[in-house]
């Protein structure tokens, strides 16, 4: 640029730039004006110091300002024409370059202008102008209706994500509340008590007003408000419906179908139930409870306002209908077991009874025939069978009298066993006693029997043996369950002793060759201690 009058300043500035040949330069950031030349002041008719209150708008006939406006601030880089307005309110042609320089350790514009000499080519911009403004114009309103249906689609996509969201949430609620509810259920909680929850849980998942469990009765031929959420007081075990198709549970039971009602008051089709009524119920769904052979009740849920029931809704109740169908069947199951059990508890009761029974009556007529037995050792035979025979019956007795049929408790059983030989025996008045340490062991009917038949074997052999004439002593029995699931049962006794010459092992002796044969039978081991008298220990596997 050459012969153009510049401040000091701007001369530093523009040196950063390379502007074409223009006479006329402006400092400016945004449009306020910073700085300028005296070639600018003279171009418009200003004074110098004027030129830096305006912007640069102010030097711009109207209808180019917003050409202007724009290109400064996209920082447009190329030469184009604009009309100026002078101080006088005339206007000339002007062609304008923007470029950036820094000022003042700023990053601002700079702007050169120069006129067009030929006056004609005022209209010419003009009308340039006038043709940018309106394209201007039609892009803003291009673009404010591209941006209106930007905002309308993002609206809509808002709102379908908001519904979505809240779709995924009751979603969620509701497999939550599902999970929970079988988890109760396998948990084994008592079918009151499922129900109760499950009409509560699905009354608080799908925000309704009523849920109720009604319980088909077979006898009745009705269905009854089994269970419920929301009712009020009074009806829940007591309301019940009859089954005549004419209101929506009745269809629902009867037809095996899902029943949506929305609009109750207005139906024409069904009558509501008058507890129905009572909570002024618009809207509702019923669902049947199907059970392994037959529908076992309805799944009602209702709400006091019109309200539609979405496919999710209708999965989710039907979860809950499976799982108290499962609950009502395994209920009802558990009922037969139990009367099952119960008869055949009382028939094996029956059996243990009439078992010992007939032992007794064996017993007796064992009795019976020793009357005709002169010789005393035919006689003891027979006596000692009738213990042993007592002793089975002791056991069945025990079986009979206890409230667990699985087992025989030995501290009883050894009770009363010792208390039926004492008086036989008559060891009171022999000065015979007993000692007994026991411990808590139960042993099924088939263990029982051989270990009843050798502790009476070798009870009745100290009672017979040890203690001979008026001779006294104590007998003392201990049975122990160890640590290593065994069982140590120990008869001794501080008689005479047990004579040398007798192996236990091989036996002679019919009651000895018992005590062995029922050993091995318990799979067992025995001993015997012949220090300070007796003692004969038996171990055996607890199981």
């Amino acid at each position: 640029m050459q012969n153009v009058e510049k401040s000091a300043e701007i001369q530093a500035s523009l040196s950063q730039v390379a502007l074409p040949e223009f006479e006329a330069i402006v400092v400016h950031r945004k449009v306020t004006i910073l700085d300028a030349n005296q070639a600018v002041a003279t171009m418009f008719g200003y004074e110098l110091a004027e030129l830096i209150t305006l912007t640069m708008l102010d030097l711009m006939q109207p209808e180019a300002r917003s050409i202007v406006l724009k290109n400064t601030l996209t920082h447009y880089q190329k030469p184009y024409q604009v009309v100026g307005l002078k101080k006088d309110g005339s206007t000339f042609p002007l062609e304008i370059y923007h470029d950036t320089i820094v000022y003042h350790d700023h990053n601002v514009q700079v702007t050169a202008f120069q006129t067009i000499p030929d006056d004609q080519q005022v209209d010419q911009v003009l009308t340039l102008l006038r043709q940018s403004k309106q394209q201007l114009e039609e892009r803003l309103r291009q673009s404010t209706t591209q941006l209106r249906f930007l905002n309308e689609r993002l609206r809509l996509e808002l709102d379908e994500r908001a519904e979505m969201e809240t779709k995924l949430r009751i979603h969620a609620r509701q497999q939550a509340g599902v999970a929970e509810l079988g988890q109760r259920a396998l948990l084994g909680t008592s079918l009151p008590m499922l129900l109760s929850e499950a009409t509560a849980l699905v009354r608080q998942t799908l925000e309704v007003n009523n849920v109720a469990f009604l319980e088909f009765v077979p006898d009745r031929n009705l269905l009854l408000l089994r269970a419920g959420a929301g009712w009020r007081a009074g009806l829940v075990g007591q309301a019940t419906l009859p089954l005549n198709n004419d209101t929506p549970a009745s269809r629902c039971f009867l037809a095996e179908e899902v029943v949506i009602v929305e609009g109750i008051p207005f139906e024409e089709q069904f009558k509501a139930a008058e507890f129905l009524h009572e909570q002024q119920v618009v809207s509702g769904i019923w669902l049947t409870v199907r059970g392994s052979s037959r529908p076992a009740g309805v799944l009602e849920v209702c709400a006091a306002k019109q309200r539609p029931f979405s496919e999710d809704d209708r999965h989710f109740l039907q979860a809950v209908a499976n799982i108290l169908a499962m609950a009502l069947d395994r209920h009802h199951a558990e009922t037969q077991i139990r009367e099952s059990l119960k008869q055949k508890e009382l028939l094996l009761r029956e059996i243990h009874h009439r078992v010992k029974n007939n032992l007794q009556v064996i017993s007796s007529l064992l009795e019976l025939q020793l009357e005709h037995i002169p010789d005393r050792a035919t006689q003891q035979v027979f006596k000692d069978s009738q213990h042993r025979i007592r002793a089975m019956a002791l056991l069945h007795q025990e079986l009979y009298n206890s409230a667990n049929l699985a087992g025989v408790e030995m501290p009883l059983y050894i009770r009363d066993l010792v208390s039926y030989l004492t008086r036989f025996y008559n060891t009171p008045q022999r000065g015979i006693i007993f000692e007994a340490h026991i411990d808590d062991v139960s042993l099924e009917i088939d263990r029982a029997v051989p270990f009843g038949l050798l502790l009476n074997e070798l009870i009745s052999n100290a009672l017979k043996h040890a203690f001979p004439g008026n001779r006294a002593g104590t007998i003392t029995i201990e049975l122990t369950a160890t640590e290593a699931s065994q069982l140590i049962l120990t008869v001794s006794d501080d008689g005479v002793g047990f004579p040398a010459g007798v192996d236990i092992q091989q036996p002679t002796s019919m009651g000895l060759q018992l005590v062995n044969g029922l050993a091995w039978q318990l799979d067992a081991t025995l001993e015997l201690d012949r220090k300070d008298g007796a003692s004969f220990k038996l171990a055996m596997p607890q199981e």
